[in-house]
């Protein structure tokens, strides 16, 4: 089924938390490390990756613990 633009934004969030999702399990982490590295609870962490809602600085950091390539920052960003 196409993707309907009016919903855009709500397609880039969901693809967000999928590709974060994604990442942390393929390079090996678990929730309770993501936690350490934001200094947060597990289950805030579970939470946050449920809602997508990070703060820049939250982002910035999972960016740099994931090794995420800019052009991949970008892309997720962009709305």
């Amino acid at each position: 089924m196409p993707r309907i633009t009016s919903k855009k934004k709500d397609y880039k969030l969901t693809d967000f938390r999928r590709w974060l999702i994604g990442e942390i399990k393929v390079q090996g982490y678990k929730q309770s490390e993501v936690a350490e590295w934001l200094g947060i609870s597990q289950q805030a962490v579970s939470a946050k990756l449920k809602s997508g809602s990070f703060s820049l600085k939250e982002l910035l950091i999972l960016f740099e613990k994931l090794n995420t390539e800019q052009e991949t920052i970008g892309k997720l960003l962009k709305v």
